[in-house]
């Protein structure tokens, strides 16, 4: 029986079009692989997880392991591939587009839990590489089929997001920070690791351009390099169908339309994201040509949506977004990106697991002025075509129910929301980032800073159709008894981004207070693309209890009736305390030690009340010495009780006489700011001498 990939190979390159002006043929994409090699990747891709338990070095990515390669396999780009990364500064998100190319090997179809690919970001300043954290798309199998168009429904694109929020610089000398993204199929990038090899999957580097803090007036030097840079005019267009070679990007992926002139901007990606969102990201080529720097106004690269939900080659057109591009001297080599974020309503197209939707999708851009709909080409960009998984879902037709999506950007069904209102072990965020690596069970919590990002956020979509008006109450679990204050109205402001076109810099977010029952009208996706429903700032719940929380519907209006509501969810609320203490038992605080004297002491870490400890760190600092050994050994993740301290030591033998500060520092396991903050960590400092 002939392997199915060798007669899809065979079927594409079989295919040849005449036309009026010349014969092409269509080449088989480069995602499609000979037999053998699609058979060996397809054995050990279903035995991934298995192979590594054995031998976490199997494929040859973990070179400090003692055990050798048995498979040497890295950065395969057979099953995925990530295409581009791109930053959208209204938004703070981060945007990696992935291509995967495959109608199986991820564990299953929309109706199972599928497969994660997995994305970990760093950024570099300038200074080395900082790790800023994990995404991911959840990814399943989906049947190869044809489009409207007889051509084939894959490659599929995917976005990974991941909330970042950059340091900046001023106009006059703005931050390009370089972002690394590590693409991994069903198994996350370790921490801290920015040249790790991924078995399956790439590694792409590019720069972006944060917006500055400040708008500084252009000094005359400036502006007389603005204006002796102007465009040229755009490239003639030909009939030529043999476009110039171009890197393995998405373009290679899509049917292509004639060339474009795209020698100062090129859109580069495009899909969709877990949050229902369009991501197109751009890559403006040129330190000259967009009007002015940062300091002035700069011009407008427009992006237009298009959208075929139902395969019917009947195009829907969605929306047009601007960027705010400038020129920049000291542009990089490889340009600098810039992702616009279209957020969509997908529950009126969207299909029952059992019959997954694949839609096409386009997006056009133009500099300075909006695109012509494709196939018309744009004077000045290009556009792009691909094909997207509509999520699965099950439809919800009566708008005065509600839905509450994520509680502290936890999706719903991570919750244990009927019973300890903890997350479920394995939970993670909305953008795929685990909020423990292992495992653990996390409460909410919130720090009182005033700022915007403070808070257990609340998200839910808008209506499908109706003026209805909103509120989320909360309540001790159990409530108390009649009569009660609860349950209590959530009366904090939320803080809703700028509606397009967003200029730069890009001004603050605008706070919108509810009324003083907590009612809102529900905001319009335009305006509140992160789909926030409220920002709850809860008390410590009373002993013995949990916190409840719920949505109610009303209709618009200066009097709300309450026409439905959500059922009541569970949320474990924690305020953090860590704790512990680190001491010498060979000498006091701030003693001297002599070389090859024993240096020694005891530790305990904990939590005041001793519930949801994360972890510990001892360290000595500078590290001439190393770090201390702690007896008996703890693997930092399980508490050292106050009332058992553990005893810990370090060798000084050969040391380097210095002043030494022994470092202790305790984590919380409290899920804070809805992961837009840090975990509350808790910090001991004793220093020492080491003398001659």
């Amino acid at each position: 029986m002939y392997d199915r990939y060798v007669v899809l190979r065979l079927f594409v390159l079989a295919i040849t079009l005449s036309l009026a002006n010349g014969w092409f043929t269509i080449q088989a994409p480069s995602w499609l692989q000979p037999s053998s090699s699609a058979d060996k990747l397809s054995k050990v891709r279903a035995n991934f997880r298995k192979l590594l338990e054995v031998n976490p070095n199997y494929f040859g990515n973990s070179p400090d392991s003692a055990q050798s390669p048995v498979f040497p396999l890295v950065w395969d780009t057979y099953y995925e591939q990530l295409i581009s990364v791109g930053y959208n500064a209204v938004l703070n998100l981060l945007e990696a587009t992935i291509a995967i190319k495959q109608s199986d090997g991820y564990y299953g179809s929309p109706c199972t839990n599928g497969s994660f690919e997995y994305v970990h970001f760093y950024v570099d300043y300038g200074s080395g590489w900082v790790d800023i954290g994990v995404s991911a798309a959840n990814v399943y199998d989906v049947p190869y089929g044809l489009d409207c168009s007889s051509d084939f429904n894959h490659p599929l694109s995917f976005v990974a997001s991941l909330p970042f929020f950059p340091a900046q610089g001023n106009c006059s000398n703005p931050l390009l920070p370089n972002i690394r993204a590590i693409l991994s199929w069903d198994a996350i990038p370790p921490n801290n690791s920015p040249d790790w090899n991924p078995v399956w999957g790439n590694v792409l580097d590019q720069h972006i351009q944060p917006p500055p803090v400040n708008t500084l007036t252009s000094t005359l030097k400036d502006l007389v390099k603005q204006h002796k840079h102007p465009r040229p005019p755009p490239k003639a267009h030909c009939n030529n169908r043999n476009p110039t070679p171009v890197q393995e990007t998405f373009e290679t992926f899509i049917p292509r339309p004639p060339p474009f002139d795209t020698t100062y901007e090129r859109l580069i990606g495009l899909g969709l994201d877990s949050q229902e969102r369009l991501v197109a990201t751009i890559r403006i080529e040129q330190p000259y040509g967009y009007g002015s720097g940062l300091c002035q106004d700069g011009s407008l690269e427009y992006i237009s949506f298009w959208a075929d939900w139902d395969n019917t080659c009947q195009w829907t057109y969605l929306d047009t977004l601007t960027i705010n591009v400038h020129n920049i001297t000291d542009i990089p080599r490889h340009g600098l990106t810039y992702s616009a974020v279209l957020p969509l309503d997908l529950r009126s197209v969207c299909r029952n697991c059992t019959n997954p939707q694949v839609a096409q999708v386009r997006a056009a851009l133009a500099w300075d002025a909006q695109p012509p709909e494709p196939p018309l080409n744009p004077v000045r960009g290009n556009w792009l075509q691909t094909h997207v998984l509509v999520p699965p879902c099950t439809n919800v037709t009566n708008n005065t129910i509600g839905v509450i999506s994520t509680i502290g950007s936890v999706p719903i069904s991570q919750i244990d929301t009927q019973n300890t209102g903890l997350t479920f072990s394995g939970a993670s965020t909305w953008w795929g980032a685990p909020l423990d690596g292992y495992s653990r069970q996390c409460p909410f919590g919130w720090y009182n800073q005033g700022l915007p990002n403070n808070g257990i956020f609340v998200t839910g979509p808008t209506p499908l159709s109706g003026d209805y008006a909103y509120r989320i109450v909360y309540q001790p679990s159990p409530p108390p008894p009649p009569p009660s204050t609860y349950p209590l109205p959530v009366l904090n402001p939320i803080y809703l981004p700028p509606v397009p076109p967003v200029p730069i810099p890009v001004p603050p977010p605008t706070a919108y207070y509810p009324d003083g029952n907590g009612w809102f009208d529900y905001f319009s996706i335009e305006q509140n693309p992160g789909s926030i429903l409220g920002r709850w700032m809860p008390p410590p719940p009373p002993p013995g209890t949990t916190w409840q929380i719920r949505l109610e519907v009303s209709l618009q209006g200066s009097v709300h009736n309450t026409l439905g509501s959500t059922e009541w969810y569970n949320v474990s609320v924690n305020v953090p305390n860590p704790d512990g203490d680190v001491e010498f038992t060979s000498l006091t605080l701030c003693g001297n030690f002599t070389v090859d004297q024993p240096i020694a002491g005891t530790v305990w870490a904990n939590t005041v009340s001793g519930l949801f400890f994360d972890s510990y760190s001892l360290t000595i600092s500078p590290g001439y010495l190393g770090n201390p050994t702690v007896t008996p050994s703890n693997p930092a993740i399980d508490p050292i009780p106050s009332t058992d301290p553990s005893t810990w030591s370090v060798s000084s033998i050969d040391g380097t006489p210095c002043g030494y500060v022994v470092q202790l520092r305790v984590t919380d396991l409290t899920w804070m700011d809805s992961g837009f903050s840090p975990r509350d960590t808790w910090g001991v400092d004793r220093g020492f001498c080491l003398q001659e």
